[in-house]
């Protein structure tokens, strides 16, 4: 490992076991501790391990998102995490292309092109965690994809390097010229193969049936009929390949065009029987997306706020289509209705792309997720939902889903599978052998449609393509692949029982706080869609990493060093480093809150005295302040102490409560505060505004910390003051910080009280006076406040009208600083904003947030000046 070091760098070569065991878990079933995690930043660090690989009998797996489905993405050997350093995309001609590298998002990617009105062809569910090396490297489709619009069929160009080193760029006219210079024998032998291949009128018949229905299932053979040069074939033949045969630097598609106008519906139907039937209908009138759920899949969504109130209540048997229509009206049907506004749409939406992890949440305690995806020729799809459902019965899966893309013949199915026992394995065995012979040899469909063939389908990759096939296959990965470095394991594997090897744990989690009880972290299956948005996903660990890790320290209970090992490190990177920002509920499909389970394990090693004596300073937070005032003068950089003036008034339309980062942070010499500008733009709005006299807080800094009796009681003492002016009046709370406010809604809702944060006042004063002149550009960070209030678009829409230009970095969510974090841990907020920092243009020089204290760390960590919406509205509306 040293000599690994040497050639990356110590810091980017991780050997502890904590290191490792993070990334030992992808949203598979499978569990594998790699012995070594890297980071490589450049081709060259690439071409360096392929060398010690190939030098020192080693093997490598590249990962980017860790969505994989099929175990993919874990090694034995060396991982090397491409999220970090391989994130740069770059829109081409308009928007009719796009290059990318691997590890950036596929929904960043959509934010980039969304001006140009255009998108990526591949819409798998998971687009806001997926990251393009993985969409590319699965051939991930998705809703409305289909076989055309894939990584495949919508590939311009490829940088890729192979395991002996060598580098080509398929945009160059001399590609093949070059691979021929540098890899002759690659080059004759891929040439040779893909004749062998055109010869063979069999073969050549099977490919083309093979791929005209979704199709993942071992390599892209359909590259030797698709292109004639060897460096175009390999680069075809790297889509699909999970890894196994060559390493993808960066990849240019082209791109689809966006939908002008959509129409989105839920349809119940009686049966899952009359919901697939009813498939060919939808699809007839031209339907973009036709998606079915089963009664068992919408039941996991019927708990959730945002499910619509007709889904709340779904009978057994029942099922349901989603259909969207592109630019394309749909047909009257009696009883259908559709949304055609974005945010009534997102809605319907968030109902199918979060079933797997809400279908997950539902399996019994200690049981492994399994969710594999099959597809036949469409006119087939009701015989098949019909034969695995018998095989459910079967084989005892009597909680088993279906749900999937209709419009395709694809269709996902989940169980809850335990493995304890060697009956458990078996059960699995011989139930995934069922599926096997119901697929491909009753409907010659595929094993894998779009999430790859990776560990679970390995051992089924004959039975569907035969033996001439396999054997191109084979020759393919000997050609370009011969020391075997590049993913063993996946795609191809001799072993016939891989599938059921190196089966994930999955130890039941409990409240420190309340014993036997579980938590919702449990319900977590590892899927990472919260990856994205965590402020410290390139710091310390991501919340799927959290989790990760406290199932470990279950896991290794035998072993009272690894479990010490372990909870020293999760001390700071685990607990200390997190921002408790509650970001990744956001964006997780059933709402886990990692930053609570944080909070419960702060509050369990927190001494009785410390919570009593935290309980006793809430009650009297005049000598919080007077604490904080003492301190915010040491960290003047972020603020200066500012309180508001104490205003009454006989008839007040509008209460305003200072909050603490606003009295603590929200003064600065160089302009106003912003206590002096909310009530200035209340005045000049003609609103009687009310200040609360005294010292308040909403309970956040004590919450944060896990002192809840303390939070409560700020929280409960300001509530009260706040309904003893407010009570029998239609008055609504100006809360000036986005975070503050988003702690206060549910306890004011309660009380029927109304909430305005920055934002929603914002709007409030923007009714009653007008805007005279425009900033030139603005920066745009809404933060994590506003993403739990549900205010994102509105803090947009408000800051477009008062810009020319806007810059929102899509990689701008929380800036890190989670209260007294950021302050604590510098390291912290840099990290956070790094990647938003390098998407801003030069030219602009002024941002915008919704909290104090956030301004100061966008300050010093994104370079620029930052200032409240608020003093953005006073400027704008100023003559």
């Amino acid at each position: 490992m040293e000599e690994l070091q040497r050639l990356l760098g110590a810091d980017r070569v991780r050997t502890s076991y904590v290191d490792r065991l993070a990334f030992a878990h992808d949203a598979s079933l499978y569990r594998i501790v790699p012995e070594v995690v890297v980071r490589p930043a450049t081709p060259q660090h690439v071409t360096a391990l392929f060398r010690w690989c190939a030098s020192n009998n080693s093997a490598i797996t590249f990962r980017a998102g860790g969505t994989s489905l099929s175990g993919q993405a874990l090694s034995h050997k060396i991982l090397a995490d491409l999220s970090r350093d391989w994130t740069k995309g770059e829109v081409l001609d308009n928007g009719a292309r796009v290059r990318m590298q691997p590890g950036i998002t596929g929904a960043r990617v959509n934010a980039m092109l969304r001006p140009y009105g255009t998108k990526l062809g591949p819409d798998p569910a998971s687009i806001i965690a997926a990251m393009v090396g993985g969409i590319v490297a699965n051939n991930a489709s998705g809703m409305c994809c289909g076989t055309k619009q894939n990584s495949y069929n919508t590939l311009d160009a490829m940088e890729y390097q192979l395991a002996n080193g060598v580098r080509i760029n398929t945009a160059q006219e001399r590609a093949d010229g070059i691979l021929a210079s540098a890899a002759p024998q690659i080059h004759r032998e891929i040439k040779a193969l893909r004749d062998a291949v055109r010869s063979n009128p069999e073969l050549v018949a099977t490919i083309q049936r093979k791929y005209a229905i979704k199709n993942t299932m071992g390599y892209s053979l359909n590259a030797f009929l698709d292109e004639d040069q060897p460096a175009r074939i390999i680069a075809r033949l790297l889509i699909g390949s999970e890894g196994t045969l060559g390493f993808i630097e960066s990849v240019t598609l082209r791109t689809i065009p966006s939908a002008r106008a959509s129409w989105t519906t839920i349809v119940l139907y009686n049966t899952l029987d009359e919901a697939a039937e009813a498939v060919t209908y939808w699809r007839d009138h031209g339907a973009a997306a036709i998606e079915i759920m089963d009664d068992a899949s919408l039941r996991s969504v019927a708990h959730l706020p945002t499910t619509p109130t007709t889904l709340r209540t779904i009978r057994d048997g029942s099922a349901a289509l989603l259909v969207e229509f592109h630019d394309v009206q749909p047909p009257h049907v009696d009883g259908v209705t559709w949304a055609t506004a974005p945010s009534e749409q997102a809605v319907l939406w968030k109902v199918r792309k979060g079933l797997m992890p809400t279908v997950g949440s539902m399996r019994p305690v200690g049981t492994t997720m399994i969710n594999e995806d099959i597809a036949v020729p469409p006119q087939s799809l009701v015989p098949l939902i019909r034969d695995v459902q018998a095989a459910f019965v079967e084989f005892g899966y009597h909680d088993g889903v279906i749900f999937g893309h209709a419009k395709d013949g694809n269709i996902h199915f989940v169980l809850h599978q335990a493995f304890t026992s060697d009956a458990d394995t078996d059960q699995y065995d011989r139930f995934m052998r069922r599926i096997a012979d119901i697929v491909v040899d009753r409907y010659q469909g595929s094993l894998k449609a779009e999430h790859g063939t990776g560990r679970n389908m390995a051992p089924f990759v004959e039975q569907e393509w035969g033996k001439d096939a396999t054997d191109v296959m084979r020759r393919v990965k000997q050609i370009l692949d011969p020391q075997g470095i590049l993913n063993p394991g996946v795609v191809l594997n001799d072993d016939p029982m891989i599938h059921v090897r190196d089966i994930k744990p999955v130890p039941e989690l409990t409240d420190p706080l309340s014993s036997g009880s579980r938590p919702k972290e449990d319900l977590c299956i590892e899927c990472g869609f919260c990856e994205h948005v965590c402020p410290t996903r390139a710091h310390t660990l991501t919340p799927r990493q959290r989790i990760v890790l406290q199932r470990e320290i279950l896991i290794h209970a035998d072993e009272p060093r690894r479990v010490s090992e372990i909870e020293r490190a999760f001390h700071y990177d685990g607990i200390d480093s997190c921002a408790t920002d509650g970001m990744c509920a956001t964006v997780c499909p059933v709402g886990i809150d990692t930053g609570d389970m944080i909070k419960r394990k702060r509050a369990s090693a927190t001494p009785s005295l410390v919570h009593r004596v935290a309980a006793f300073v809430a009650r009297r937070m005049t000598l919080a302040h007077v604490g904080m005032r003492a301190v915010t003068s040491v960290w003047r950089s972020y603020g200066s102490y500012h309180a508001v003036k104490r205003t009454r008034q006989a008839e007040p339309h509008v209460l305003y409560v200072q909050t603490c980062p606003s009295r603590w942070f929200g003064g600065r010499s160089d302009r106003e505060s912003l206590d002096q500008i909310v009530l200035s733009l209340g005045e000049r709005a003609g609103l009687r505004m009310q200040t609360i006299s005294g010292t308040s807080c909403c309970g956040q800094p004590f919450s944060s910390k896990g002192l809840y009796d303390a939070a409560n009681a700020a929280q409960n003492e300001l509530l009260d003051r706040i309904v003893a002016i407010v009570s029998k009046r239609d008055m609504p709370v100006v809360v000036d910080a986005s975070t503050c406010a988003a702690a206060l809604i549910e306890g004011c809702r309660s009380r029927g009280i109304r909430v305005l944060d920055q934002t929603a006042f914002a709007e409030l004063v923007l009714e009653r006076i007008p805007i005279r002149h425009r900033r030139t550009s603005v920066a745009i960070h809404p933060g994590c406040g506003s993403a739990k209030l549900g205010r994102t678009d509105a803090f947009i829409r408000i800051a477009e009208r008062c810009a020319i230009s806007t810059y929102t970095p899509v990689d701008s969510g929380c800036c890190g600083m989670g209260g007294d974090r950021g302050i604590l841990h510098p390291s912290i907020v840099q990290a956070a904003n790094a990647a938003a920092k390098q998407q801003l243009p030069p030219t602009v020089r002024l941002g915008v947030s919704a909290n104090s204290l956030c301004e100061g760390a966008l300050r010093k960590s994104m370079g620029i000046q930052y200032v409240s919406l608020l003093h953005l509205v006073e400027e704008v509306t100023r003559s």
